[in-house]
């Protein structure tokens, strides 16, 4: 467990002076962060539409999701990963509900063998997955970033984690 102790009494000026114990499991990372990818792969679903190039920018959006589904199924199995929809709205919700039962029950520090797409046999445990798997997202949707800005569009979404987490905060009952 990482525990960290932040006192905020003598940090920046107006503050509000509280103390903040923040703990964290590698599933309750894991289970934040899923939240996030959620959050962020719906707003850019909502944006695809808006692309001219809207081919290329719904096949980066095809790959983030394809690839929960290609790590789900070779870190849990084909059969328990389930039948994902076509449907990318259901195929986000389906992903990251699998996904939090597999971080539910799987060990982080297991490892997991499987061959990648060029047929090499890999280790990696899976907290080692997962966090390739969020970052994998997070990497893809700054592409669409960079393809959104460089046709022009003043309207894409921020999905910066900050930015998710304090509309979470301003959401959390006081």
């Amino acid at each position: 467990m990482v525990r960290f102790e932040v006192n905020l009494e003598d940090s920046q000026p107006g503050s509000i002076g509280r103390k903040v114990n923040l703990s964290n499991t590698a599933r309750e990372w894991f289970d934040e962060q899923l939240s996030y990818e959620a959050w962020a792969n719906r707003a850019w679903l909502e944006a695809l539409p808006r692309f001219q190039d809207s081919a290329r920018a719904e096949g980066v959006f095809h790959h983030i999701l394809d690839a929960q589904e290609v790590w789900l199924q070779r870190t849990w199995s084909l059969e328990d990963s389930g039948t994902w929809p076509d449907d990318l709205s259901d195929k986000i919700e389906f992903g990251t509900s699998q996904w939090r039962e597999f971080i539910r029950i799987c060990d982080p520090e297991a490892f997991v063998s499987y061959n990648n797409r060029a047929g090499d046999s890999c280790f990696n445990t899976v907290e080692q997955i997962v966090r390739h798997l969020l970052n994998h997202g997070t990497y893809h949707r700054g592409q669409l970033r960079g393809l959104a800005m460089a046709e022009g569009l003043q309207d894409f979404p921020e999905t910066d984690f900050i930015l998710y987490w304090r509309k979470q905060q301003s959401v959390a009952p006081k």
